[in-house]
């Protein structure tokens, strides 16, 4: 009997010690943070990933790269059928949509962000999916003035404004620039040179910040593909329901043209611009 009763109680015991472990290891009382087993609570939080990058170490390295032989490029190399499809002026209402459907037909891109558009809630919520390798991000400007026209003071607050705002979201140092209009001179070069970033300008302008329908968007990115080129639409800041509807019908067809569809950093690593060409001039058009 008395051995029973023994047994009993060291039964209890070991029933005890086991819930006390479990509440050290964070179950229910690990907010001690002195584990038993060498787990603590804060090791159970899940931990919350990092945004991705504007551009990844070895796109950034690329670019630099091209940015150490012209400041600016308008279209890749002749070697490979690869085309660059780009998008400015956001991110907006529209861009997790265009992103998604990217997604799904496996085709990367590249985005140029607006100060302005990432100020919205829609702007900011977009901006956390973009970045990374497939999605890249460069420098659009603040506000999206034509820079030709302004001062040096002005056209720094609107270039490296925006560069540090991406910085503030986590998405670190662009190494792209975009400028609004195709517009910029002497000056706009001189800080991209400082602030180390490559300009992009584009081959292809398909018009669709001006609604000319489905149909013309798509002819105008298929009928002016080449090698190398790079393909301007927009994902802002808002109202772009015929790019969103165009976008898969530009990715088959080009596809079925024998083309690859790349980000601009891996043009500038697989297929870059060729040394010694004159730089290219502003531009008209553009949103």
């Amino acid at each position: 009997m008395a051995g029973a009763v023994l047994a009993a109680a060291l039964l209890l015991c070991v029933l005890a010690a086991v819930g006390s472990g479990d509440d050290d290891r964070g179950i229910a009382g690990g907010s001690r943070g002195t584990a038993t087993g060498g787990r603590t609570l804060a090791k159970l939080r899940p931990r919350v990933p990092s945004p991705p990058l504007a551009t990844t170490a070895g796109d950034r390295r690329a670019v630099e790269q091209v940015l150490s032989y012209t400041g600016a490029v308008s279209k890749g190399g002749d070697a490979r059928r690869d085309v660059a499809l780009t998008f400015d002026d956001g991110p907006g209402p529209d861009t997790g949509r265009i992103l998604a459907t990217l997604r799904r037909l496996r085709a990367p891109a590249t985005f140029f962000a607006m100060g302005r558009s990432i100020s919205t809630a829609a702007g900011t919520d977009a901006l956390r999916r973009l970045g990374g390798p497939d999605y890249p991000i460069g420098d659009h400007t603040m506000f999206h003035p034509p820079l030709g026209r302004l001062g040096a003071a002005a056209q720094d607050q609107e270039i490296a404004g925006q560069a540090a705002l991406l910085r503030r979201h986590g998405k670190g140092r662009p190494v792209m620039f975009r400028p609004p209009y195709g517009s910029f001179n002497a000056t706009t070069v001189q800080i991209l040179r400082r602030e180390g970033m490559l300009m992009v300008l584009w081959t292809v302008d398909t018009q669709d910040f001006s609604s000319p329908g489905t149909k013309q968007i798509v002819d105008a990115a298929v009928s002016g593909a080449r090698p190398g080129a790079i393909v301007l639409m927009h994902d802002g800041p808002g109202g772009r329901e015929q790019t969103l509807a165009a976008l898969p019908r530009i990715v088959r067809r080009l596809r079925e043209g024998g083309y690859r569809l790349v980000t601009v950093p891996k043009m500038m690593r697989e297929n870059p611009p060729p040394r010694g060409q004159p730089p290219p001039q502003p531009l008209s058009g553009g949103f």
